[in-house]
């Protein structure tokens, strides 16, 4: 899994670095309409050479076909009975959907404002996604072998402390290019612990018979902090200002990492290392 998410940094890497060139070079509306492009010629691509053999397809429909099938609404509550009775994974998630709003304010508002007010440059964009996803690259390289020997607990709570406020604080106290990218990068690496840890806890926690429906309802409920950051983070520099609207999201952010500290006891759960999942499905009953 971590091989996975850092392949996917180095999309991310690239593509950041290469929207900021695309941009000093086609301009905002050239940019999107290049976007535009790709994403048909990718289109084009899937279509013309991915083919899914017949044997697999036929095997995959028999396989649907004979299981019994289950009312939408009964799978829904389903999930949301086992995360209910989960703490530790309620905790997480509530905590991501938190973190990715913040995130996201900070992608789409903080940044690119703070970009254009201390250099006027796309290409600085450019660098500090670049240097957020060379970190992460790095750091989810290093962790692949280390996951099952790191505590897991501390290495959450240290990856989120590290690699969330701090790169929030750094653009509200200082117009320093090379000082915010030095702790994005850091962030970068600190924060590539988050996803793969938290794969795991899901695939050791979750029973195979409820990981569609708790893994739909995890990521519905931890990605439903995005479409609200573009709102929190311009709601945040309409009213206190540039500086003032990253200190206070770099604030925040920092209170909601500190739910490990003040949960300890349900986020020591982290630690314990499951041989099955029988614990879990007996808190699903």
């Amino acid at each position: 899994m971590a091989l996975v998410l850092s392949l996917g940094r180095v999309y991310t890497m690239v593509g950041v670095m290469l929207g900021g060139v695309v941009i000093a070079w086609l301009g905002p509306i050239g940019a999107i309409w290049f976007d535009a492009a790709s994403f048909a010629f990718c289109a084009v691509v899937l279509t013309m050479f991915v083919r899914i053999p017949a044997v697999t397809l036929q095997a995959e429909t028999q396989t649907l076909s004979d299981k019994p099938t289950e009312p939408y609404l009964t799978a829904l509550r389903g999930g949301f009975s086992f995360l209910r009775r989960d703490r530790l994974i309620l905790s997480v998630t509530g905590m991501m959907l938190v973190t990715n709003m913040f995130n996201q304010a900070s992608a789409v508002v903080l940044i690119p404002l703070w970009v254009q007010r201390e250099f006027a440059s796309p290409v600085a964009l450019g660098w500090v996604g670049g240097a957020f996803s060379l970190g992460a690259i790095l750091g989810g390289v290093t962790i692949i072998g280390l996951i099952p020997r790191l505590p897991r607990y501390l290495t959450f709570m240290v990856g989120y402390l590290i690699g969330g406020a701090p790169r929030f604080l750094v653009l509200g106290l200082t117009d320093n290019l090379a000082v915010v990218l030095a702790v994005t990068f850091v962030s970068g690496i600190a924060i590539s612990v988050i996803n793969p840890l938290y794969g795991t806890l899901l695939y050791e926690r979750v029973p195979r018979e409820l990981q569609a429906r708790v893994f739909g309802l995890t990521a519905a409920i931890g990605f439903g902090g995005i479409p609200l950051g573009g709102l929190v983070g311009a709601w945040a520099v309409h009213g206190l200002g540039l500086s003032g609207g990253l200190l206070l999201a770099g604030c925040l952010y920092f209170i909601a990492t500190l739910s490990p500290v003040f949960g300890r006891r349900t986020w020591k759960q982290l630690d314990t290392h499951p041989a099955d999942t029988d614990a879990a499905t007996t808190l699903a009953r």
